[in-house]
């Protein structure tokens, strides 16, 4: 096949490119130089193949984009994990956790909004490692994103099925799995349009809830900060110890990278979720969990509990019936709403089947992405290929439904965990993952914005003044993030944040003995073993020594401006021109309304705001 450049035209436009030759035999190819004058660029830094049936289709709008992100962050987070922090911390401690992990969340979304606003890209988040951090590291990232994604949802649909074996085996092996595996199969205009109704729903249900425990109050927040002195020997330890389970609500905030690739328009369609998912995320956290806490106690024995350290407060597994430990569920049932119970735990019960479809979409593409790099006869080179109709990752999808069907096993094989020893292990290694793939972002947007600065003189002309973020009227540049003249302060306090969570608070629950092995594999396994197989995939590359282990932010404007380049070279520009159907004008009027009420809320509070570098708000 013919080897093409892919570089931007010179022509303003943000997301235009244009193909040129490259000598087969691997001389470098000519290009028009975006300073100016004629000049010679690496083939390497700049060659792409756009192969066929290897590209998604761009039919993804804001509003979809938004509430797809919506749907895959709002699950057994807030409904189920808010309970287990309440009993560990007490209301003010639960309260702060969220608290602090939500603007942890909102630092490192921070980052990732301004990288993908320039690289609407698939696997941005691979890619962008990739770039300013290590090739290795990338794909590390890349694997253990895709298998966290999966777990996540594993976890959320193994809250709520906690019947027979047998029953158990046949929902997750057969009957789940295939529903989720259509509804992905569609194409992406079907997903988008299932799981944006589902996060209107979700929206709503909150709302419910939030109503919901209003009218029932309970009373005021009387008990503060409190610890539970099996898990914790003071409130503060009790607090850190929240951190980690809180931070397992809000992973997806980072899906509007996964979805970038598929957006309509790049510019416009991201540009709102991408600036304020985290917010509106951490916002809907903090408020619902202060309503939740005033309607029920602290002590509460049926709040879900770390049951590898309170066996005793265990719902029994081996139960037939389905227990529900959500607040909001208790404490309607406290009222003697038993039938407005029984209805939140069918919206519940939903909204995890939607939370676990959106980690299905999440995992297969970014098992897309990687596929596409393995450019190779083998069979795993079909994971990077698409359905040449609809432009789904087929292959991709149906290997990412698989990895679905494994937990029944757990229990049939005589392992002798119990559902909650199984959802615990599988939280902990989904949200030490998670965290650590944010830490890979908040990291990579350092070290991006650092090799800019370096080079600032230099990003000049069509092509690169774009890059000029210090500039405060900059109108070829794509959006901003909201705290992009603060950079990268953010960054460095989500870096911080990340890695504190991982390494320090996770272990916050063993501080006053006690630690056992559930807990240990839950929070060890993962990092050991992703740094154990970078180590082997440094090993494999021959690149592990001193000047291969990490990319050298070079004082050569020549490196900065191939990478550029070859990020650039990776934004695929198909146009979807396809009208949408009924249910799809439905929506995107009611995305517009949400969209035109944040542009109101912006009209308000733009007086008061600090102007941004960047171009656009």
């Amino acid at each position: 096949m013919e080897n093409l450049v892919i570089v931007p035209k010179n022509s303003g436009s943000d997301f235009n490119t244009e193909i040129v030759d490259v000598p087969l035999d691997g001389t470098p190819g000519r290009s028009v130089d975006l300073d100016g004058d004629a000049s010679s660029l690496s083939s390497e830094a700049t060659r792409y193949e756009f192969m066929p049936f290897r590209e998604v289709k761009r039919g993804l709008e804001g509003w979809q984009i938004l509430f797809i992100a919506v749907s895959g962050i709002v699950g057994m987070g807030l409904f189920d994990n808010s309970g287990l922090v309440l009993g560990i911390a007490g209301p003010s401690g639960s309260i702060l956790s969220y608290g602090l992990v939500g603007a942890g969340v909102i630092c490192v979304m921070e980052g990732v909004s301004e990288m993908i606003g320039h690289w609407p890209i698939s696997n941005a988040m691979v890619e962008f490692v990739r770039s300013f951090v290590d090739e290795e590291l990338a794909t590390i990232v890349g694997f253990a994103y895709c298998f966290a994604t999966l777990i996540v949802g594993a976890a959320n649909l193994a809250q709520y099925w906690d019947w027979p074996n047998f029953y158990q085996s046949m929902i997750f092996i057969f009957f789940l799995p295939l529903i989720l595996l259509v509804l992905n199969c569609l194409g992406v205009k079907y997903y988008g349009n299932v799981e944006s109704i589902a996060g209107i729903l979700k929206l709503f249900l909150v709302f419910a809830a939030f109503v919901t425990m209003l009218v029932i109050n309970g009373g005021d927040i009387q008990d503060q900060f409190q610890n539970n002195p099996t898990i914790a020997s003071t409130a503060g330890i009790a607090t850190l110890v929240g951190i980690p389970i809180a931070a397992y609500a809000y992973a997806g905030v980072e899906i509007v990278a996964v979805t970038a690739v598929e957006a309509k328009d790049p510019r416009s369609s991201l540009r709102f979720p991408a600036q304020w998912i985290a917010y509106i995320t951490a916002f809907i956290y903090l408020f619902s969990v202060i309503v939740l806490n005033l309607n029920i106690s602290w002590t509460d024995v049926r709040l879900p509990s770390l049951t590898s350290r309170e066996h005793q407060l265990n719902i029994d597994s081996a139960s037939p019936t389905n227990t529900s430990t959500a607040i909001v569920i208790l404490a309607v049932k406290d009222a003697g709403l038993e039938h407005l119970a029984g209805f939140f735990n069918v919206c519940l019960i939903l909204a995890i089947l939607s939370a676990a479809n959106t980690s299905l979409y999440v995992s297969s593409r970014t098992l897309f992405g990687l596929g596409k790099e393995w450019n190779s006869a083998k069979w795993y080179h079909r994971l990077g290929t698409t359905h040449p109709g609809n432009k789904v990752p087929v292959w991709a999808l149906l290997a990412s439904t698989l990895a679905f069907c494994w937990i029944p096993f757990v229990h049939l094989g005589g392992t002798g965990y119990t559902n909650y020893d199984v959802q615990e292990i599988m939280s902990g290694l989904a949200t030490v993952i998670v965290v650590l793939v944010w830490a890979s972002q908040c990291l990579a947007f350092i070290r991006y914005y650092w090799w800019l600065s370096i080079h600032r003189p230099k990003l000049r002309g069509e092509a690169f003044k774009k890059f000029d973020r210090w500039s405060h009227s900059n109108p070829s540049a794509p959006f901003s993030s909201r705290g992009a003249y603060i950079q990268p302060i953010p960054a460095i306090f989500g870096l911080v944040g990340c890695i504190l969570t991982v390494f320090l608070f996770s272990t916050a629950s063993w501080w006053n003995g006690g630690e056992d092995a559930t807990a240990v594999v839950a929070v060890w396994i993962a990092p050991i073993s992703l740094f154990i197989l970078w180590l082997l995939l440094k090993a494999y590359n021959r690149r592990l020594h001193w000047g291969t282990l990490y990319v050298h932010l070079s004082d050569n404007w020549t490196d900065l401006k191939d990478e550029l380049l070859r990020l650039n070279g990776l934004i695929y520009d198909e146009e979807d021109n396809e009208p949408p159907g009924a249910i799809g004008r439905f929506l995107g009027g009611v995305g517009k309304s949400v969209g035109d009420f944040g542009r109101s809320v912006k009209g308000v509070i733009s007086p008061f705001s600090v102007s941004r570098p960047s171009g656009g708000a």
